[in-house]
């Protein structure tokens, strides 16, 4: 089994207009919107004016009613949630996915070692993400 990411609503898609940090405005059929983009990375080939979008709506929250999930740098869809790729990783983890990675025991996210939050070397210790 592929490890998958479930999104439970039907996406609504926009063009990109403006972006400022994690808030997007965004133009869907019927009116501009603002967006939650959780990612801090500047995305200038594909936040472009005009650039479609899917997001993904939040309907209990007001202030960014939507959360962008995709993006487009042409006609190449690209995931723009950076909350997604930790998601699948962790599940491929888990439901041992990963043939590189089976004989570990244990997997564990942000591991501190000595105060430094760093990766261990050591083999992992089971699967408790």
């Amino acid at each position: 089994m592929i490890a998958t990411v479930s999104i439970q609503r039907p996406l609504v898609c926009g063009s990109f207009l403006a972006r400022k940090r994690f808030i997007v405005s965004v133009r869907t059929q019927d009116k501009v919107v603002k967006a939650f983009l959780p990612n801090t990375g500047r995305l200038s080939k594909i936040l472009t004016p005009g650039a479609k979008l899917l997001l993904n709506p939040v309907p209990l929250r007001n202030t960014t009613p939507f959360d962008i999930i995709v993006g487009f740098e042409g006609t190449i869809p690209v995931v723009l949630d950076s909350r997604i790729p930790n998601t699948l990783i962790r599940k491929a983890f888990r439901n041992r996915e990963l043939p590189e990675f089976q004989h570990y025991a244990t997997v564990s996210s942000e591991v501190s070692v000595g105060g430094l939050a760093s990766i261990s070397n050591s083999r992992m210790a089971g699967l408790a993400m």
